[in-house]
């Protein structure tokens, strides 16, 4: 029989025993429990790995996308090979300027392509918004230079025909001198250096002998050079004014106005200039990298719609036309000046006023010299003594006086050249501003978001927070995108120099000469109809042949003709000369037309007795 300790020992062992086949199932327990976690964290894992793969494949097949886009772009618009542009995106960290992110689309041989496509694109926008301005300048100055140099031939010719009909007697003598005053006018317009008031001054004093011989002294054939020469003095001029102030205010209004008309034309070249300079400017380094980035970078991000936003536009416009903002008011003050001396092209100081009647002026003038003729011979006779004369040199002819009535040239209408003027005028005010306007005119043409919609600010397409920077190389410190050096540009500076030359010339030019004594009436009428003459504006005025016989229309303008006809005879050659003086009388109607008539009648009255008188050897 078993003791009791013996039964506690076996109990013990029992108790044991259980405890120990109850940990080996917790263990078991245990570690299937590790195999599941260990199995599901190796399924989790799995799965991450392919969604990053996934992720990651889809990514690089939009970003390949997005250079595929580029592609397209380069090869549409033929800015180079394919292979400019990145199949799939690189490392844009080696890029110059296009540096917003790490992955781009563009090679460095892209992105130099891109910087001079931009220089190029910065120039053609400057000239789109130049063009307005050209357009109106270019085609006025053709119009004008047409149109002056028309007036000035159309005049030569109507001063050749004004001797043919009505002084044919002198018109040889002065078919070179009227060929040489005009050519000159012409060369004066161009820019010659010559002095025009002496030139028109000088016509009249190789007139004037002539004009002695056959309108003052009346009865000389021929005259020595010598005596020639006396008439023609300055000083005899100045003292008997044989033609009163016609020459001095002619000479005075043809002066100005052909120096107007040679600093409009001169006005309108620099100006062309220097808005052609300006759309080729050479840019700075710094603006060059910031056209880059506003119009191009955004294609190695694959944004190939995205465009500037209007303020970084501005700030980078603003920056890269720094310089050329201080060429406005140069320009201002150009336009200001050649406007106010343009709007004094009129009336007296017309090219049709001073230079087309010229014609008249010449007759003015001749027709002076005959009514004062007494005065005049006198005169002459105290300065220069009588002239040699002989019985053989006995002739007289006196120019019928009448107003042109023939209508096969028409002149240029004053009011069509008025008008032009005035518009151009009116053009011309509305450029006032343009360099100061002009950053906003090019951003304008680009038609850009405004400035709070989403578009490229350089870095990305979303909104653009800097601060835009006023005008000006001075307010260029605070430019955010532009390094601007804080000097002017010396074609700038050369551009301002030449626009306030021409400026004080242009002041100098507004002010209106002093003409002499009260202004003259003209025998003429002050009808510009009554001028319409033989000819065109293009011809040379050499047309005329010197055996024409000189009629005139006087169906309507002219009653009757006074010939006062007597012969005498050479004692030499025993040949009959006959000695005619003729007059005509206009119509009555008008008082001008009676006082002429009359000054008509005795002016050759008078010439008619002297010469009967000098026959009958009591003078």
């Amino acid at each position: 029989m078993m003791s009791m300790s013996s039964i506690k020992s076996w109990n013990l062992v029992g108790r044991i025993g259980n405890i120990s086949t109850m940990s080996s199932v917790c263990r078991y327990k245990m570690w299937n429990f590790h195999r599941v976690v260990v199995v599901v964290l190796l399924v989790l894992c799995t799965n991450i790995r392919t969604i990053n793969s996934e992720l990651e494949l889809h990514d690089s097949s939009s970003n390949i996308e997005r250079c595929r886009d580029v592609i397209d772009l380069v090869l549409s618009r033929e800015w180079g090979h394919t292979s400019l542009v990145a199949s799939s995106p690189g490392d844009g960290r080696n890029l110059r300027v296009c540096q917003a992110s790490e992955s781009s689309c563009c090679t460095r041989e892209l992105e130099q392509t891109l910087h001079s496509i931009s220089v190029s694109k910065f120039q053609q926008d400057m000239q789109v918004a130049s063009s307005y301005i050209k357009f109106m300048i270019s085609t006025n100055k053709v119009r004008f230079q047409g149109e002056f140099t028309d007036i000035i031939q159309n005049a030569e010719n109507r001063t050749h025909t004004l001797f043919k009909r009505m002084y044919p007697f002198i018109a040889n003598q002065m078919k070179g001198s009227v060929i040489d005053l005009h050519a000159e006018m012409k060369l004066y317009y161009q820019g010659a250096m010559l002095n025009i008031d002496r030139t028109v001054q000088d016509f009249f004093s190789y007139m004037f002998p002539y004009v002695f011989q056959y309108m003052v002294d009346g009865s000389l054939r021929s005259m020595y050079d010598n005596y020639r020469n006396c008439l023609m003095r300055e000083s005899l001029q100045e003292q008997i004014k044989p033609f009163g102030d016609i020459p001095e205010r002619s000479a005075k209004q043809i002066a100005w106005t052909l120096e107007a008309a040679r600093l409009t034309i001169k006005s309108l070249n620099l100006a062309l200039n220097v808005i052609r300079s300006t759309d080729t400017l050479d840019l700075t380094n710094s603006c060059s990298r910031a056209l880059l980035n506003m119009n191009y970078c955004t294609l190695c991000e694959g944004h190939v719609s995205a465009l500037p936003c209007y303020g970084y536009c501005l700030n980078v416009m603003r920056g890269c036309l720094a310089s050329v903002y201080e060429l406005d008011t140069k320009w201002n003050e150009m336009v200001t000046s050649l406007t106010a001396m343009i709007g004094n092209m009129y009336g007296r100081y017309s090219m049709e006023d001073a230079i087309l009647k010229l014609p008249e002026r010449i007759s003015d003038a001749i027709q002076y010299a005959a009514v004062n003729a007494a005065t005049i011979k006198e005169q002459v006779y105290n300065l220069c003594g009588e002239p040699h004369r002989t019985r053989r040199s006995v002739h007289v002819g006196q120019p019928t006086v009448a107003v042109i009535t023939d209508r096969s040239m028409p002149l240029l209408e004053r009011s069509d050249i008025q008008v032009r003027l005035r518009n151009f005028m009116d053009g011309l005010a509305s450029s006032e501003g343009f360099y100061s306007r002009l950053p906003e005119s090019v951003c304008e043409g680009l038609n850009l978001p405004s400035l709070t919609a989403e578009c490229w600010n350089g870095i990305d397409v979303d909104r653009y927070d800097e601060s835009v920077v006023g005008s000006g190389i001075g307010q260029q410190i605070h430019n955010p995108e532009v390094v601007v050096a804080m000097q002017r540009d010396m074609t700038v500076t050369k551009l301002m120099n030449e626009l306030a030359s021409l400026t004080s010339s242009l002041n100098r030019a507004t002010k209106l000469p002093d003409l002499p004594g009260p202004r003259h009436e003209s025998w003429f009428s002050d009808d510009d109809s009554d001028y319409f003459i033989e000819g065109s504006g293009s011809g040379s005025g050499d047309e005329y042949d010197d055996d024409d016989d000189y009629r005139y229309d006087n169906t309507n303008d002219i009653d009757s003709d006074i010939d006062i006809v007597f012969t005498d005879t050479d004692p030499d050659t025993s040949n009959e000369i006959e000695i005619t003086v003729r007059s005509q009388q206009n119509k009555p109607g008008s008082s001008s037309s009676n006082i002429l008539s009359s000054l008509n009648v005795i002016s050759a009255s008078v010439i008619a007795v002297t010469v009967l008188l000098q026959h009958l050897n009591f003078l």
